[in-house]
């Protein structure tokens, strides 16, 4: 009996351990979050993606505790999709006028509001495809493949998972204005910097034409 009490008194002191150290791991991303995207004191409309960077820098300079916490090897999509929901809870308290500013942001608002409608117009649409000209890839907490339609109209693709022909862009083989088929879906995304859900169109496949 004092060995099974013992036994859980030390699994009990690992977990309330490892919370307090993820919790420490949190607060000290947040913080390098925050005064990075303090640091280069951005517009408003280029707060997203400055957050979004500032997210993978603090990540990155930090990895070796985060691959720890999160139990992960490499940084990808799903860690800092987890990294970037943790550190959302905490923004408010450490950088709260960083959020106010995405908050207060109107025109990021009325865009968040019209790609909610336009997702619910086409909402029978499984799958979706266009085509048009490969312009490039960024990183803004994903990956995005960005796609100009003939019409002038630019589209934004977010890679989430692996698909057919994901090596195209992994390994970096289409050039700049390459003719590209593109089929996706659209779907809605937390983003806990804003705290709320956006529209996104999700990318899986592109052909070379």
């Amino acid at each position: 009996m004092k060995k099974v009490l013992l036994l859980l008194l030390l699994v009990t002191n690992f977990v309330v351990a490892q919370s307090s150290k993820k919790k420490d791991l949190v607060n000290k991303l947040t913080e390098f979050t925050c005064n990075c995207t303090n640091k280069k004191k951005e517009e408003p409309k280029k707060l997203k993606v400055t957050l979004g960077l500032c997210l993978l820098e603090s990540i990155r300079a930090n990895k070796t505790e985060v691959f720890k916490i999160y139990n992960k090897k490499s940084i990808d999509s799903e860690l800092i999709e987890k990294v970037g929901e943790d550190i959302g809870g905490v923004m408010f308290d450490v950088c709260p006028e960083t959020m106010e500013m995405l908050l207060n942001d109107k025109e990021l608002m009325d865009e968040i509001a019209e790609d909610y409608d336009l997702d619910v117009s086409s909402d029978e649409d499984e799958s979706l495809k266009i085509s048009g000209t490969y312009t490039e890839t960024k990183i803004d907490g994903y990956l995005y493949v960005i796609v100009k339609e003939n019409s002038g109209k630019i589209n934004q693709f977010i890679i989430l998972q692996n698909f057919e022909n994901a090596f195209l862009i992994t390994d970096k083989v289409l050039n700049a204005n390459d003719l590209v088929s593109v089929s996706y879906y659209e779907d809605q995304l937390y983003d806990p910097k804003l705290n709320k859900f956006i529209t996104i169109k999700v990318l899986t496949d592109i052909v070379k034409l």
